[in-house]
């Protein structure tokens, strides 16, 4: 006898239940209802006992770091004020959660007792919430990097703590080590994909640092190219994570670029117009000019590449909040109202320039940095954020208020920056009316 329905069977066993209404319930229907059920069993499963799990394995798997909680303190294990982080710390009784709180790198820097030569196990960067991650889901996989160097993924071959910096080692394009053979200019690239063709006339005197996708360079001793993938984000982390790296063993000069050749870039090609000048003669330019007198009006060493030269505010780019973060007054002076600034970050910086500022205030800058442009994908009120370092550079290496002329004049033509007009942001021209500007383009109150 074929079975009857569960209503059926109600009625038949005199329950007096009412007949379901609406049409019957597939058996598709019911997994799923078992399904969302299970995962709502899953939720409830003490969150303490994974993060147990996972401390377990990160002190396990890195023996070479620091033991306890120092491994997985928050200064290793916050990216970006990732909240990750914070929930593994919760985890942990009151006591070791204050003591993993207060592990921070040593005022010297990450690196102050680093070594090129050791191997790579002891260069094995601090574990990370990606390995977290894995431990909670084995089955996780970290995408690949994306072809453009401006939005690459998440991957775990990325330094994306300074403190990370100490497991990989910078690449020179042509073999060299400047910490054995002396280097006195290196120029570091900026790159995705650009063709960089136009560095073969700087090949022979020069020595080279490039980030981006792999390629070769017929006209370079080593092919393939030596290239660095290692630095997330644009070529604010790559200049710094360059100054962090090597900054024991600095070249004299330092040449930090864009990849792109003149006709590639809108700036440029605004600037340069239709001369025959090459970006290698530019470079050339700034090299000797440096070389010369530390930059015509720059007596810190620093110069800017030719580019568009305005006014900028330092209301602009979050560049306040960056002062105020790191206390950057008591080291760097104050941040002026406003001073005149060549667009668009690349510059040529002397050795001297680069060491009047401690590492660590380098490694805090290649966090803060990779932070804002982390967040400014989740939130867009912040991308205007992730432009303080374009017009911080000079700032960094270079006293703006004894210059005397604006860095707009610091090269003739053909090599001459072009001014032009500040953005028409709200409020600009009305601080522009309240300030009192002096001949070298930087202005305090009145």
């Amino acid at each position: 006898m074929r079975g009857r329905s569960g209503g059926e069977q109600g009625d038949a066993g005199g329950q007096g239940r009412a007949r379901r209404s609406g049409p019957p319930v597939c058996s598709c229907c019911r997994r799923l209802a078992w399904c969302m059920l299970g995962l709502t069993s899953l939720a409830a499963i003490s969150l303490s006992s994974l993060q147990g799990l996972v401390l377990k394995h990160l002190s396990t798997a890195h023996p070479d770091e620091d033991s306890g909680v120092a491994a997985v303190s928050r200064q290793a294990l916050k990216p970006a004020q990732d909240v990750g982080a914070d929930l593994l710390l919760e985890g942990l009784p009151s006591e070791q959660q204050k003591t993993a709180s207060q592990v921070s790198p040593p005022s010297s820097g990450v690196f102050a007792t680093t070594d090129r030569t050791r191997s790579a196990e002891a260069r094995a960067g601090t574990p990370d919430l990606q390995s977290a991650r894995e431990v909670l889901d084995p089955k996780i996989q970290v995408p690949q990097a994306s072809a453009s160097g401006d939005r690459e993924a998440f991957s775990s071959d990325r330094a994306k703590r300074a403190s990370e910096l100490r497991g990989f080692e910078v690449q020179y394009a042509n073999g060299e080590d400047c910490g054995v053979t002396r280097c006195d200019t290196v120029i570091i690239l900026s790159r995705s994909r650009e063709d960089i063709e136009w560095i073969k006339p700087l090949a022979g005197d020069h020595s080279f640092v490039i980030h981006g996708q792999p390629l070769t360079l017929p006209f370079l001793r080593q092919n393939p190219t030596p290239i660095n993938t290692y630095v997330p984000g644009r070529e604010e982390a790559k200049y710094l994570a360059y100054l962090i790296m090597e900054y024991d063993m600095l070249p004299e000069r330092m040449v930090f670029l864009h990849a792109h050749d003149i006709k590639q870039s809108q700036h440029e090609r605004f600037i340069f117009g239709k001369t025959s000048v090459t970006k290698a003669a530019v470079v050339e330019h700034l090299v000797s000019t440096l070389s010369r007198s530390g930059g015509t009006g720059a007596p810190s060493g620093f110069l800017s590449y030719p580019g568009d030269c305005r006014i900028v505010f330092s209301a602009e780019y979050s560049m306040q909040s960056l002062w105020k973060q790191f206390n950057l007054s008591r080291s760097l002076g104050q941040l002026p109202k406003a001073w005149e600034s060549v667009c668009c970050a690349q510059f040529i910086v002397s050795k001297k320039a680069v060491l009047a500022n401690p590492r660590h205030l380098y490694e805090n800058l290649y966090d803060w940095i990779l932070d804002r442009q982390t967040r400014a994908k989740r939130e867009k009120r912040l991308a205007d954020g992730t432009m303080a370092m374009e017009h911080s550079w000079r700032l960094l290496f270079e006293n703006v208020t004894a210059r005397s002329r604006s860095p707009c004049e610091d090269l003739e033509a053909p090599f001459a920056s072009k001014r032009v007009a500040f953005p028409n942001k709200p409020g600009l021209k009305q601080l522009a009316k309240k300030l009192r500007f002096r001949s070298n383009g930087v202005a305090f109150d009145t």
